[in-house]
């Protein structure tokens, strides 16, 4: 069974809480957390940086290469965006 939006949306979010709270900084779910943005939020420029950083992770860094300390500040803030995002959606099925 395909899964909503909304239920998409609640697993980028646990997965940009878990990386920013570094509960899993792995480059497995650096890569996971790509995806998802590039499915739900294509062409979505308050994105485009972090998919640059995830497409560019190293854990510990290196030359051309993001660390997880920016990493997980950008999944941060990328958090905000999407609890609001999915806020939003769920109060549009509640009216």
């Amino acid at each position: 069974m395909e899964r909503t939006r909304q239920q998409r949306l609640k697993v980028l979010l646990a997965g940009l809480r878990a990386f920013s709270e570094r509960a899993d900084v792995s480059q497995e779910q650096a890569g996971r957390i790509e995806v998802a943005l590039d499915e739900l939020f294509a062409d979505d420029a308050r994105f485009e940086d972090l998919v640059l950083a995830l497409a560019s992770y190293q854990p510990g860094g290196g030359e051309f290469l993001y660390d997880t300390d920016d990493v997980a500040k950008m999944c941060h803030r990328a958090a905000a965006l999407i609890n609001d995002e999915l806020a939003a959606e769920t109060s549009i099925w509640h009216m």
